[in-house]
């Protein structure tokens, strides 16, 4: 088993055993995002990201996936009407996310759980679809892809495209 990484405080930081790394997750929080655009890096996993700009429409990219690479996307502004937050997947034709997002309001058949695949999550603000605060996502990679589950206040408030 090949080793590499370094004891802090009692802690390992970025251990790297079999080509895997551990401790990424050591929890950080990103309340900053004051830009309309951003790419998301590897080194930030473990990172929650609150999304409060309101009035600007804001993309972050994910970067391609890497085992136990980990997200937090929390809506602590709600969105104006017509703006939208992106999370996306870096540009790669097969890389995917997948997974589903619980809503407390819907009453249908599948009990509120919506399943999806797509390259992109996006809380939205339109007509009747609006993300409100609160309303979470979770993105954890196998290396191969991305995978989230979350939850929101409003039926299909949360997307994948």
């Amino acid at each position: 088993m090949a080793e590499r990484g370094c004891l802090k405080d009692g802690y390992f930081k970025n251990l790297l055993v079999d080509n895997v790394v551990h401790g990424l997750n050591s929890r950080k929080t990103t309340t900053g995002l004051d830009t309309s655009s951003r790419s998301i890096l590897a080194s930030e996993s473990g990172n929650t990201f609150f999304l409060k700009q309101g009035e600007i429409s804001t993309t972050l990219t994910l970067p391609p996936p890497g085992t136990g690479l980990e997200y937090t996307f929390i809506v602590n502004k709600k969105p104006a009407s017509g703006i939208n937050y992106l999370i996306k997947v870096h540009n790669d034709l097969t890389t995917h996310l997948r997974g589903s997002v619980a809503c407390s309001d819907d009453q249908s058949s599948h009990n509120g759980v919506h399943h999806e695949t797509g390259k992109r999550l996006d809380f939205k603000n339109y007509g009747s679809f609006e993300a409100q605060v609160g309303d979470w996502v979770n993105i954890i990679s196998d290396g191969e892809h991305w995978y989230y589950s979350g939850s929101c206040h409003i039926r299909n408030s949360i997307g994948v495209l």
